[in-house]
């Protein structure tokens, strides 16, 4: 078992006073596992006690994610309002599920055979509609050779990306 450090806590208090933050929420044990996987580029841990991605990282290191995510969804789009993609293109790693969550944050929760590593993105940024909207990915999983619309959110917006599942004419 590994050693939480207090850097836990302190990424807590700053997600509580921050919005933006990298932290996640506390969450219970039945509605989210606690534990985050880890992805190739970047070292996330899986701790019982801590709920906070970032707690046994460098500081840093979550932001870089985030922005490799970026940067391939803007390759994705190269330029156009909308592309139709293999959702397994949005990242340089491997993963079996990807599962979308509206909260505080577009939640991305990749399952990697067995871990589990979840990417908190801000909705000015990257967004799913609500459930009752047709094709929308809220609290949907979706597998890497699954075909999603990668769009922006108004046409000619250079900032905000809607996920949503493609149509058969898509």
């Amino acid at each position: 078992m590994h050693q939480v450090g207090p850097g836990c806590a302190l990424m807590k208090r700053r997600a509580a006073l921050d919005p933006g933050s990298t932290c996640l929420p506390a969450r219970s044990k039945e509605s989210r596992p606690h534990a985050i996987g880890h992805l190739p580029s970047l070292p996330f841990v899986r701790s019982r006690r801590c709920r906070c991605h970032a707690c046994r990282m460098r500081h840093d290191q979550a932001p870089d994610f985030k922005k490799q995510f970026s940067q391939n969804v803007a390759a994705l789009l190269a330029g156009k309002e909308s592309a139709v993609v293999e959702a397994g293109k949005l990242t340089d790693f491997a993963w079996s599920r990807l599962c979308f969550e509206r909260e505080d944050s577009l939640l991305l929760t990749f399952d990697q055979g067995g871990e589990t590593s979840v990417l908190p993105l801000p909705y000015e940024e990257f967004f799913v509609e609500e459930a009752h909207v047709a094709n929308s990915l809220e609290n949907s999983c979706i597998t890497p050779a699954d075909r999603i619309l990668v769009k922006r959110k108004y046409s000619g917006d250079h900032g905000r990306i809607e996920f949503q599942k493609a149509t058969q004419e898509g």
